[in-house]
């Protein structure tokens, strides 16, 4: 799950001291970003100008050699250095440099439109903040050690649509991306969308999430990637997701959603049936099998999301320092309180959460140590009273100078 804005209490409702042992963060940064940048920015605003412009900054900016040509004199990594190359760029506009080519362009490129895609890629990391960090510090998916039948489950409830847009897009990218080169540690897997009917409608506008579900649908099958979604009105999702559908699994339904076209060609004992079905009953259609075919499911042995939430509610809020002593926990459970506070005290927010970051991604075996040696503390300040006042004696400050 992504933190929250304040960066280090994660988004999500699994928070009990019972379940967040099982929690990662998921943030990421410029160059996870970068390539689905379009995916951030309004449709009205990446023209013909402005994406040769983002090729630009793709291809001899972020993360390329050094290039004084390009005003690039360290590697652009984050969005941090982003910021002070942009500045630089907007140096040379503004003729405050001897390399300035111009107020009106900089290297074929209005100034109009640097100044708008600077505008709307800085504000990326502010409308997807604990998503989208400044610096070089990821967190991602354990791309290229998935294990067979195991679960990722992305928490992505509580953030706004945008972040979660992004999301899906570079997660479904990069699974079609390993599977093609056969390097994500699996040989299929099967992407779980619930409520599709919202997230791919028939009747709504397009969007790069809907665009992404019609590509799993329509090519993931050759890569091994499977659509399993759950939706409670099939008339209304998209006809090309409904067309490419291999098994479909109908539950008990009223009478207007089986009146709708997309039920036509089931007979009227068939449909009469759906609408008295037992909980726990189901009907399923496969190619395979020329009939309707009528399953009954177990109870499955597994609490229900109301159970769990009543059994383990979420904890509110912490405070910074309580924060960190949880996210600790989840590396080693055995970790004392006062150890992490210890560790922390006096050192600034920021610093303390990139040791954190790179804690979790580097010295899982030995968290705190690990924590403690790569931490950058303020040095602490002499007191001029102690260091350099007279000793005591009754002398006055006068003759301790003249001395």
């Amino acid at each position: 799950a992504p933190y929250r804005e304040d960066g280090f209490n994660l988004n999500t409702h699994r928070t009990n001291e019972h379940l967040v042992n099982d929690v990662s963060p998921l943030s990421w940064g410029l160059e996870e970003v970068f390539d689905h940048v379009q995916v951030l920015l309004n449709k009205d605003d990446v023209d013909a100008k402005a994406d040769a412009f983002l090729s630009m900054l793709k291809q001899n900016v972020i993360n390329a050699k050094p290039d004084k040509n390009y005003c690039v004199y360290t590697p652009v990594k984050n969005f941090n250095d982003l910021e002070k190359w942009f500045q630089c760029v907007f140096t040379q506009i503004e003729g405050q440099d001897e390399t300035s080519d111009g107020k009106t362009q900089w290297k074929g490129h209005a100034t109009a439109t640097i100044r708008k895609v600077y505008n709307r890629l800085m504000n990326i990391k502010t409308r997807c903040k604990g998503l989208v960090t400044n610096t070089s510090d990821v967190n991602d998916l354990p791309w290229g050690k998935f294990e067979d039948k195991g679960v990722y489950v992305i928490d992505v409830a509580n953030i706004i649509q945008l972040a979660q847009d992004l999301v899906f897009t570079r997660v479904v990218e990069e699974l079609k991306r390993r599977l093609e080169e056969k390097t994500l540690g699996v040989e299929k897997v099967i992407v779980f969308v619930d409520e599709l009917n919202k997230y791919a409608s028939s009747d709504s506008g397009d969007s790069y999430l809907k665009q992404t579900l019609l590509e799993i649908s329509e090519r993931g099958r050759y890569l091994g990637l499977v659509l399993f979604s759950a939706q409670q009105f099939r008339s209304q999702v998209h006809k090309r997701i409904v067309g490419n559908c291999g098994t479909s699994i109908y539950g008990r339904m009223d009478m207007d959603e089986l009146a709708t076209q997309g039920y036509s060609v089931m007979p009227s004992s068939i449909k009469g049936e759906l609408t008295i079905l037992d909980k726990g009953k189901l009907l399923i259609r496969h190619p395979h099998f020329n009939q309707y075919i009528f399953v009954k499911f177990p109870r499955p042995p597994v609490m229900t999301s109301q159970e769990g939430a009543k059994r383990f509610p979420p904890a509110t809020a912490l405070s910074f320092e309580d924060a960190m002593v949880r996210n600790f926990r989840r590396l080693d459970p055995s970790i004392k309180a006062n150890d992490v506070k210890d560790a922390i005290y006096g050192v600034g927010n920021e610093e303390v959460i990139r040791a954190f970051n790179e804690t979790e991604r580097k010295g899982k075996e030995k968290p705190l140590e690990y924590f403690k040696n790569i931490l950058k503390k303020r040095p602490v300040r002499e007191s001029f009273d102690v260091t350099h006042s007279p000793a005591a004696g009754g002398t006055t400050i006068d003759d301790w100078l003249n001395d």
